[in-house]
């Protein structure tokens, strides 16, 4: 029996909970996996694992070995990075889950970057915007928006997401520019909203400096995405929330208008999280630091003519209307 296969064989069905799952996140067989387990405990002459129809979960024994192979294996990865120079030339594959938005606006445009920089990486890059479990899924890092409110993950804050309101020249064109929040209130406004699980929408929340106003606002158009809610307001449906980072090329190409410019709807953090037994190898580190990197360019450098241009969309078409 190789005793380092057997032993991440059996890491993986701890974390995963399932010989399935774990036999699918490492692409083997799930017999082999069995298999594996079983060695290592006839070896041990212990049972490492409580086993049932639905989960698999580790006996005293054996968490008080997948502790122990957990820190065993981690460094074995750091000597094996070091004789081989990995520490310089970071390689292997890295598996990280990003949301839909973050992914296509912010990640993909500039993974050449990345990929230039460290061509021995391979990253599969798994985009959606539903809860990943990291361990089960053995997903090295995934960026997350919002707080992080498991306090077993660890978590790098990498900057926050600002977000405005926008609607398409057209739109405005048609219904008038918003002067203020209570616009968009009397039904002289359609507003595009989010909903969430269950169909429950949500409502904004509006900030001028220390003021804080509750939208209550009726949508005619709700979207459970935030492209969608981005290709809705291209379209014209309606004033909507998003993110700066998302808005910036259409703000900066006139296909967007800044609303209400003096407003905006709140921002929200934005962590890189990864597992504590996964410690920062070479790879999840440049990756890490090369995120944060990112980010912190792209949300804090906005470039300054887009909210320029933006506000005088606003002022032209508020002349307009008032000439007519």
């Amino acid at each position: 029996m190789d005793k380092f296969t057997a032993m991440k064989a059996f890491v993986r069905v701890v974390e995963a909970g399932t010989f399935t799952k774990a036999a699918d996140s490492i692409g083997v067989p799930k017999a082999q996996i069995s298999r594996l387990v079983q060695s290592l405990e006839q070896a041990l002459r212990t049972p490492l694992l409580n086993r049932s129809t639905r989960r698999v979960i580790a006996t005293p024994d054996g968490a008080a070995y997948y502790e122990c192979a957990v820190r065993l294996l981690n460094e074995m990865e750091e000597v094996e990075a070091r004789i081989s120079r990995a520490t310089i030339y970071p390689r292997g594959k890295l598996r990280v889950s990003v949301p839909s938005e973050i992914a296509n606006a912010v990640l993909l445009p500039a993974m050449e970057d990345f990929c230039a920089r460290y061509p021995d990486i391979q990253i599969d890059l798994g985009v959606g915007d539903r809860p990943v479990d990291l361990l089960g899924e053995n997903v090295d890092c995934t960026l997350h928006v919002g707080q992080v409110t498991d306090p077993s993950l660890v978590a790098r804050r990498v900057g926050d997401i600002r977000r405005i309101l926008c609607a398409s020249p057209t739109y405005l064109e048609r219904f008038g520019v918003p002067q203020n929040p209570s616009d968009l209130e009397n039904g002289q406004h359609r507003v595009i909203s989010y909903f969430f699980k269950g169909s429950v929408r949500s409502e904004y929340v509006l900030h001028c400096d220390n003021e804080r106003r509750d939208l209550v606002a009726t949508s005619t158009i709700a979207v459970n995405d935030g492209r969608a809610m981005l290709s809705a307001a291209l379209a014209g449906l309606g004033v909507t929330v998003i993110s700066t980072f998302m808005a910036a090329p259409y703000l900066a190409a006139g296909t967007l208008r800044l609303v209400l410019p003096d407003w905006h709807a709140g921002a929200v953090p934005l962590h890189v999280v990864y597992p504590p037994n996964r410690r920062l190898n070479a790879k999840l580190r440049v990756f890490n630091d090369w995120v944060a990197e990112l980010l912190a360019r792209i949300l804090t450098n906005l470039p300054a003519q887009e909210v320029f241009a933006a506000h005088s969309g606003l002022a032209e078409s508020t002349t307009l209307q008032s000439a007519l």
